[in-house]
């Protein structure tokens, strides 16, 4: 028949199996031919011209080829025995994990194999006796210890000179009772016991005589061997083996007990017979047990046709419950269930033994002789005092104690579910609706069928089911509740404040609110047949209608709080998961380690000649590589979309045209799918009309609601392995139909959502389902997984759990999340590849700019503008022209020119309420800083504001206000205010990394104590956990520490941003004005042309820049930089041997007198490079050049000069007007 006929592997898969299986001698290979079909006996001769060596068919692992070459290597890493060796041999890759079948027939033992001389030994025992004699030596132990003393004797001479021993007392040739060690029932020594009690030299002796051995056996009346074991205690003499003590006289057993001499079993089943009544269980209690002569030490060898120990030791007949015992120990029995499977296979098995033998029945667990379980009570105990928290940690607390069950439902009847069991708060979904609240699911079924956002919905309802309806009995349905004549509300109010934040308690009270007037308006609200007109039930009424519930001191963040990880870091994990340099899946080595990623197929789904097809064999098991995981993390890491909309992406499986891969080539072209549909054009990856590819999202912005959007751009790369990804799902994931959304499961959408939503064929569907499965925790852990494998050895991204697996993904865990991925790369596109906000906004799928400014995290780089002294006071001096044309009521020439957070507060500004508006130097409050309660973010359901978010001007934070007005005359002041922000997050970020460093020296203890532990363990010895539990305490301590400081790093850098945001559009509008001859214009150079920059500075810069602008701008604070740059300015003078005075000045003296001094310095030195070396100790006075040249005595003038008075910002203004 044809499917008899082996077709051969060609020579590249067969090398390749070869590889991957690592084989490396010609015994492996035919141990892996019995496993994998197609490989031949002999591929030298098969292959032919294509053999080049066994090395190039082995995948280039040259090894040693002789054992002398081997031998050399050996040496040279000064390997002495076999447990080095194994330890140490992958140090040479061309040593052999084992030599002696690498080297079969040269192998002459490790002596050899380690390059050390043999040691020659005395050939005959005389010889060795004879020099033994020469050295007194009188016993063995004494041997033992002194036989080295002469390199010619062996260690053991009872085995050296096996034929000649006869015993110590010969060998020796010294007069002593022969003492023996542990005996076997085969009379021979034991090899395992090498120090057995004739060695260490203990005198006790035997009976003299065989006949007298004889006679007092029969006078304690023994008859048996068994008896005879079982008794021999009651007599020291007795301990030795009469068989060897006697040697010769010795007569055997059947003639010491008086009874015939019995032969041994001839037969298996004979020896069963005699063996059954010791009721042996296993080989080893066989062995220890079965001492009757008549049994063969080892029948498997004795009986050809031996059936194995279980049908050898298996009771035939079942009399009694020990017999039953005994079979369910060699069966393997450990419950009821497993004994009633087994008995179909053996019928003779009691069916009921709980009946049949009743008088000595106990329970289950008494014949399994397996742990009771706890009682329900003690386990919910036993978890709760263990601090189990997830199934995962009762699992873990299962290893440790048998008595607590892996099932624990099918044990208990009292089992609710793994909530109660692990006193956690069940989850709030009808599931878990009980009592009276049963009578409401029906009507709330009914109501999350339309509503959006339904699983929140869902939990608010059922939160207030719980605690409000069924704690207080209020109704068993929603009708009888809202027809009650009197409702006490208090509870439910307490029941909202009680909630984790405020926008929780907004949420359950609309949620509340929606599902209660909705069983007014369907349920309890009848029409009059005649008039048409709407009545409501009597009494029937929502007593939450007129509820309210504000928070005055909610605050929210107009900018993510996700930490943005450096795009060098994202590609890396990148390049990772996808090398340069990859063609196809089985090229993603990286990827394929991990075991959740592979799923168990039938055999006949592999395809050995696809490169995409990635496979392990287990035993029986054939395991088939799932690339969607990885894809999804590929995806995710190449393009700022979200988890969910990448998930929920189409194939293309049914579209007309598709893209594909010909000639290495990616083209547009005829899908030959059965599926492909007319017209239809719903696939990731499209090509546009204008020639370009680009992505088509099948849902936008934060959820899958929309109809999608299409994005005129995909990096290259992407195409190819979505490509790749769509044709592997084709051939061993492959669908019948697009499927419709209607018939998803895991969407948050209602009916009506998802039937607009149509059909896809969903490209990262779950392996055979037609349906994404759940992404959130299988993306985590993978981009936990290639942070942790690609990050640099001195940064921690991402943690492998101690002790973990590395080949486990739930192993692995990162701060960094999929939400972390979307962050970095709209940061990376915007800081980093200086795309235009535009594109960003249709790339990430927002509904507005100022959502994509909402995700970018700008880092502490100083923001200065290139201007001197007299031009800040200049662009000073433009706030007050604001200021005087606000008083003269002259808005119209003023409005034009000013920006604002939204447009009402321009509204405000303009119906001329001069006396409440207040003029600051970075711009105008119109409310006299009243509203700050309300100038934050609204709440979209409600339509309420938040209060203003507070930053770093505290809780009258303008520049994150909505109220906030400003313009170009207020630059300076807004430059300044960034300057002086920054420098803060500079003082900040030395805090974070202190806090880093302090961790990183107690994670260092930590390791140090964990290895002093196994150190210890393996000694023997008892280890203090004293200082580590300290250090694992200062780490908790310091991590919370640290991430105090990191919570106000992002609250000062989330002001940065908006701060950005509000230079760039009053430097748009300076430039604006300029050219249509605004009446304020800013004072500028460079052709009137501004020019606000990011520059990479000295932190002395950075500080003198902020203690400048404190001499200029009156809300400009120097109180962290003046400081800092006075002990800078004391340090040069002491490095330069001058004295130091700023010390002794007070903080306003010190900016005063450091502004001038760095003024100075600028003016000689020319450059703040120069000054920077002079100011960090790099340059010394003396060593400047002669156009630089500063004199000590200069220095010491200006630091000891007259502090001069401050200026007067309003004469500086007249002058300049």
């Amino acid at each position: 028949m044809r499917g008899k006929r082996i077709i051969f592997l060609s020579y590249t898969e067969a090398s390749r199996i070869v590889v991957e299986m690592e084989v490396e001698c010609y015994k492996d290979y035919l141990e892996l031919r019995k496993h994998i079909q197609g490989l031949p006996s002999n591929p030298k001769k098969f292959y032919k011209q294509e053999f080049l060596g066994w090395n190039h068919f082995t995948g280039g692992r040259k090894k040693y080829l002789t054992v002398s070459e081997a031998r050399e290597a050996v040496v040279r890493l000064g390997i002495k025995s076999w447990s080095q060796y194994y330890l140490r041999y992958k140090e040479d890759p061309k040593l052999p994990g084992n030599p002696q079948k690498f080297y079969l027939g040269t192998f002459n033992g490790f002596y050899d194999f380690s390059g050390r001389a043999q040691k020659k030994l005395y050939s005959t025992i005389a010889a060795a006796s004879s020099a033994v004699v020469r050295l007194g030596i009188k016993s063995s132990h004494d041997y033992r210890m002194r036989f080295r003393q002469d390199p010619a004797l062996p260690a053991t001479p009872r085995l050296m000179y096996a034929d000649e021993w006869i015993d110590w007392s010969f060998f020796l040739k010294v007069d002593t009772r022969r003492k023996f060690g542990k005996v076997g029932r085969s009379g021979k020594l034991n090899k395992f016991d090498n120090e057995s009690k004739a060695e260490k030299g203990e005198e006790e002796e035997g009976y003299k005589t065989c006949a007298e051995f004889v006679s007092e056996i029969r006078k304690l009346g023994i008859t048996s061997l068994a008896e005879f074991n079982a008794r021999k205690k009651e007599n020291p003499k007795f301990k030795w083996s009469p068989k060897r003590l006697y040697g010769d006289e010795w007569v055997g057993w059947a003639a010491i007990f008086d009874r015939p001499y019995s032969k041994q079993c001839v037969t298996w089943q004979e020896a069963k017979k005699v063996a059954l009544p010791y009721r042996a269980t296993s080989k080893s209690m066989y062995e220890e047990r079965c001492l009757d002569d008549r049994l063969p030490i080892f029948p498997k060898m004795k009986y050809k046709n031996f059936p194995g120990w279980v049908e050898f030791l298996l009771p035939e007949r079942y009399v009694c419950l020990e017999d039953v015992r005994c079979a369910v120990k060699i069966l393997g029995i450990t419950n009821s269930e497993k004994y009633r499977e087994v008995r179909k296979e053996r019928p003779l098995l009691p069916s009921h033994p709980e009946r049949m033998f009743s008088d000595e029945w106990v329970d289950w667990y008494e014949l399994c002789d397996i742990p009771r379980p706890y009682s329900y009570d003690e386990l919910c105990e036993v978890v709760r005092l263990s601090g189990c928290a997830r199934i995962k940690d009762y699992q873990k607390l299962r290893l440790n104690d048998p008595r607590i069950p892996a099932s624990p439902e099918e044990v208990y009847p009292q089992w609710r579910n793994w909530h109660a069991l692990l006193d956690k708060e069940e989850p709030y979904t009808l599931a878990y609706i009980r009592g009276c609240g049963v009578g409401w699911i029906p009507s709330l079924k009914l109501f999350l069928k339309k509503q959006r956002a339904g699983q929140i919905k869902e939990m608010c309802v059922c939160r207030f089911i719980r605690h409000f309806i069924e704690a207080y009995q209020l109704g068993s349905s929603p009708a009888e509740f809202l027809t009650r004549k009197v409702t006490d509300i208090r509870p439910f109010r307490e029941l909202i404040k009680n909630q984790s934040s405020g926008q929780a308690g907004r949420n359950l009270l609309s949620a509340v609110n929606a599902y209660l007037n909705e069983i007014l308006t369907k349920e309890l609200t009848i029409e009059d047949d005649e008039t048409g007109e709407l009545v409501r039930v009597d009494g029937a009424n929502n007593p939450f209608s007129t509820l309210e519930y504000t928070v005055s001191d909610q605050q929210g963040w107009n900018e993510s709080t996700k930490p943005a990880l450096a795009f060098q870091y994202v590609d890396a994990m990148k390049k990772w998961i996808v090398p340069e340099n990859a063609k196809d899946f089985s090229d993603l080595t990286g990827v394929h380690q991990f075991d959740a990623d592979y799923f168990e197929v039938e055999e006949s789904l592999i395809d050995r000649y696809d490169p995409d097809c990635v496979f392990r064999i287990q035993g029986n098991k054939t395991l088939l590589w799932f690339p969607v995981h990885w894809m999804h993390a590929y995806t995710l890491v190449s393009i700022p979309a979200r988890g969910r909309q990448i998930a929920y992406n189409d194939s293309g499986e049914a579209d007309e045209y598709i893209a594909d891969i010909e000639a290495d080539k990616i083209v547009f072209a005829k899908n030959m799918n059965l599926l492909a549909q007319s017209k239809r054009k719903l696939a990731f990856v499209q090509y546009s009309d204008d020639g370009f590819w680009g992505m088509h999202f099948t849902s936008n912005k934060t959820s899958y609601m929309s109809e999608g959007y299409d994005v005129p751009w995909i990096p290259e790369k992407l195409i190819y392995w979505m490509i790749k990804l769509r044709k592997w799902q084709e051939k061993y994931n492959p669908i019948k139909r697009p499927m419709p959304w209607s018939e998803c499961k895991r969407t948050n959408l209602n009916e009506e959502q998802l039937k607009r939503k149509g059909s896809n064929c969903f490209l990262f569907r779950s392996f055979n389902e037609e349906e994404p499965g759940a992404y959130q925790a299988k993306l985590a852990e993978r981009l936990a997984a290639a942070l942790y494998l690609t990050q640099p050895k001195n940064l921690t991204l991402a943690t492998l759990e101690e002790g973990g697996n590395k080949t486990s993904l739930s192993s692995y865990k990162s701060k960094y999340t999929p939400h972390s991925m979307r962050v970095s790369l709209i940061t990376a596109y915007v800081m980093e590849f200086g795309l235009p906000i535009e594109i960003i906004m249709k790339l990430a799928g927002h509904a507005s700019i100022v959502m994509s400014i909402y995700y970018v995290k700008i880092g502490a780089a100083f923001l200065r503008r290139r201007m001197g002294e007299g031009e800040k006071l200049a662009l000073k001096g433009q706030a007050y022209a604001a200021q005087e044309m606000l008083e003269q009521n002259r808005l119209d020439e003023l409005t034009h020119e000013l920006v604002a957070n939204s447009e009402q507060a321009l509204q405000v500004l303009r119906a001329g309420n001069i006396g409440s508006t207040l003029v600051r130097d970075y711009g105008l409050c119109p409310y006299a800083a009243a509203r700050c309660d309300d100038g934050g973010p609204v709440i979209k359901p409600n339509q309420m504001w938040q209060a203003v978010p507070a930053g770093y001007l505290g809780m009258q934070n303008c520049v994150r206000c909505r109220h906030f007005i400003t313009g170009p005359m207020f630059l300076g002041g807004l430059v300044s205010l960034w300057n002086e922000i920054s420098l803060r997050i500079t003082f900040l970020s030395e805090h974070y990394f202190d806090f880093e460093k302090e961790i990183g020296f107690c994670l260092n203890q930590i390791k140090e104590q964990d290895e002093l532990e196994y150190d210890l363990e393996r000694s023997g010895g008892i280890f203090d956990s004293k200082d580590r539990n300290r250090a694992e305490l200062e780490v908790r301590k310091l991590q919370s520490e640290k991430e105090s400081v990191a919570k106000k790093m992002d609250m000062y850098l989330c002001d940065l941003q908006m701060l950005t945001k509000q230079i760039n559009e009053c430097k748009a509008l300076a430039l604006q004005s300029s050219k249509t001859n605004s009446k304020v214009q800013l004072i500028v150079q460079d052709n009137n042309e501004i020019v606000v920059e990011f520059a990479q500075t000295s932190f002395f810069q950075q500080l003198n820049e902020v203690c400048v602008n404190a001499s200029i701008f009156q809300s400009a604070s120097a109180d962290y930089a003046t400081p800092r740059r006075s002990q800078m300015i004391d340090r040069m003078a002491l490095i330069n041997k001058i004295r130091p005075t700023m010390c002794t000045l007070s903080e306003k003296e010190q900016l005063i007198v450091g502004n001038q001094m760095i003024k100075f310095l600028l003016q000689r030195l020319k450059t703040w490079e120069r000054v920077d070396q002079l100011v960090d100790g790099k340059v010394l006075l003396a060593e400047l050049s002669e156009d630089e040249r500063i004199s000590k005595e200069e220095m010491s003038e200006i630091m000891t000069c007259q502090i001069p008075q401050l200026l007067d910002l309003k004469e500086v203004w007249n002058d300049a007007r």
